[in-house]
């Protein structure tokens, strides 16, 4: 059946001891209509929140009568069940959910408040260097209208740090080959300036100039017949250029490998946040990796005893 839509999901709980909850969840996706939320993020907050639902019919409680022993209750009984990030993220989905039925007088209290989220391992993810994106990109045919494309596609997201919704939803207009800029829109519908370099000034113009201008419809990125290229089908993209040479590659890594990159270069944390569309500084840092190599690297010219002579 899959996850079901944010607006159908209170249909998923049959319980008629539940309370309001169709009107609080209607109540919900009328919120997050309003601010811009995309429909992954839709799905993403149905899944969550079918947990809450069906926590609470398990307990029998409703929306209005959980208390904060309860969400705790449920927290400790995921523990060794699932992953630490994942109970945290739907802590985090239920907390937004209980603000904004608490400010819509929904309940009286919100029952996620001092609930603290689990500590989550410090996982250092692997990610591709630039030579390994250009062993990737080189196998890529550009003589191809499909190959010109894929080539363009990867290039930008991994050079511009793009998510894979913004790369999709870029329109021929938005891009400024000559100042090396482009517009996206981001999360919550913000739009922001990202810059690209002349490399892919050059991809993208050969992309458009000899294969894109053929085709109908404003999309930067499209399908023969001019129409948005599935998700599915961008992510077989990435994954199967990477895996002519035995790496594996997908959008969400070409986007976070270029981050890394650009912070080992020395770019600055503050243009890098601004640059992948991050409200907050802590989220970025999450984008930064410290490996074996950048702290003996780092050491080596920077070691304290380098000002001792004896």
């Amino acid at each position: 059946m899959g996850i079901p839509k944010l607006k159908l999901l209170a249909a998923s709980v049959d319980n008629p001891n539940m309370g309001k909850v169709v009107e609080a969840v209607e109540s919900f996706y009328l919120r997050c209509r309003l601010i811009g939320c995309t429909e992954k993020t839709h799905a993403v907050y149905a899944e969550r929140l079918g947990c809450l639902l069906r926590y609470a019919e398990s307990v029998g409680g409703t929306l209005e009568s959980l208390g904060k022993a309860d969400i705790e209750r449920y927290v400790a009984s995921q523990v060794d069940r699932v992953a630490a990030v994942t109970i945290n993220g739907r802590l985090q989905a239920w907390r937004t959910f209980y603000r904004h039925l608490k400010s819509e007088g929904f309940v009286d209290a919100d029952p996620t408040e001092g609930v603290r989220k689990l500590r989550e391992p410090q996982v250092i993810r692997s990610v591709l260097a630039p030579d390994d994106m250009a062993r990737v990109l080189a196998k890529v045919d550009r003589r191809v209208f499909c190959g010109a494309r894929n080539y363009a596609l990867i290039l930008l997201t991994f050079d511009a740090m793009l998510r894979l919704g913004e790369a999709l939803s870029i329109r021929l207009a938005d891009v400024e080959p000559r100042s090396g800029t482009l517009k996206v829109l981001g999360k919550g519908r913000k739009e922001r300036v990202v810059a690209f370099s002349a490399l892919t000034a050059k991809a993208l113009h050969t992309y458009v100039s000899r294969f894109r201008v053929r085709m109908p419809g404003d999309l930067l990125f499209c399908t023969r017949t001019g129409t948005r290229i599935p998700r599915r089908h961008a992510h077989r993209i990435f994954d199967r250029a990477a895996r002519k040479v035995g790496l594996r590659l997908n959008p969400h890594l070409a986007r976070h490998s270029g981050a890394t990159a650009f912070a080992r270069s020395g770019g600055s944390i503050a243009v890098l946040q601004r640059a992948l569309g991050h409200a907050n500084l802590s989220t970025t840092q999450q984008y930064l990796h410290i490996t074996g190599d950048d702290v003996h690297d780092a050491y080596a010219r920077h070691a304290p005893a380098h000002g001792i002579r004896v």
